[in-house]
C-alpha cells in the first residue's frame, strides 16, 4: 500500500512539472511553435493568368493573355524543411482563341524555398505546345516541343495547424520553341496542404 502511494505521488509530481509551463501561458507559445513547422510532404493547386508571346504564330499574332492551372507536389528536406524538391504539371491556354492560340502542357522538376511570408522557387522541364489557327478553309494545327524554365517569387502564408497554405506568386518564364525564345509572365494564386 505504501509503495502504491509513493508511485502515485511521483506520477502526480511528474505531471505537475510537465504541465507547469502550460499554466504560465505556454499554450500559445506551443501552438505558435507548432504552426511554424513545415510538413514532410506538401501539394497545392493554383490558377494563373498572365501575358506572353505565342511563338508559332508570332508573324500573325501579337503577344496575348494567358490562362492556366497547375498541380505541384514535393517532399521537404529533412535537415532544411523550408526547402522542397518535387514536381509540377501545368497547362496553359495562350493567344487569341480561336484565331491564333496555343495549348501548352508542361511537366517540370521544381525546387522551392518556403519561408513565410516569402516563397522563392525555380522549375525546369519540357513544354509541349498544340498550336491552332482558324482559317477560312479549316484549321491549321501544329504540335511543337521545347525546353522551359521559370522563376517564381512572392507571398506565402505560414503553414496552419492543419497544414494549409495560401500563396500569390509572380512567375516569369522562358521557353524555346519554333527556333525562337518565347518569354511570358504570370500571376499564380494557389492553395495547398501538407502533412
Amino acid at each position: 500500500m505504501r509503495a502504491a502511494l509513493v508511485v502515485a505521488s511521483l506520477m502526480l509530481s511528474t505531471q505537475a512539472v510537465a504541465y507547469e509551463p502550460l499554466i504560465d501561458g505556454g499554450v500559445e507559445e506551443a501552438w505558435a511553435a507548432l504552426k511554424k513547422l513545415p510538413p514532410r510532404v506538401s501539394w497545392e493547386f493554383a490558377l494563373s493568368t498572365g501575358y506572353g508571346d505565342v511563338p508559332y504564330w508570332r508573324d500573325e499574332a501579337q503577344a496575348w493573355m494567358t490562362m492556366g492551372g497547375r498541380f505541384s507536389m514535393g517532399r521537404h528536406l529533412e535537415k532544411t524543411p523550408a526547402q522542397r524538391f518535387g514536381g509540377s504539371l501545368s497547362t496553359t491556354l495562350e493567344g487569341a482563341v480561336p484565331h491564333n492560340f496555343a495549348w501548352v502542357i508542361e511537366p517540370a522538376v521544381t525546387w522551392d524555398t518556403i519561408l513565410a511570408p516569402l516563397q522563392v522557387g525555380v522549375s525546369v522541364g519540357p513544354a509541349f505546345s498544340f498550336n491552332a489557327a482558324n482559317r477560312l478553309v479549316g484549321w491549321d494545327t501544329k504540335m511543337i516541343a521545347g525546353p522551359s524554365a521559370a522563376l517564381r517569387i512572392g507571398y506565402s502564408e505560414n503553414w496552419s495547424r492543419v497544414g494549409r497554405r495560401f500563396h500569390v506568386l509572380f512567375e516569369p518564364k522562358i521557353r524555346y520553341q519554333a527556333n525562337l525564345l518565347s518569354p511570358t509572365f504570370s500571376i499564380v494564386i494557389g492553395s495547398g496542404m501538407g502533412r
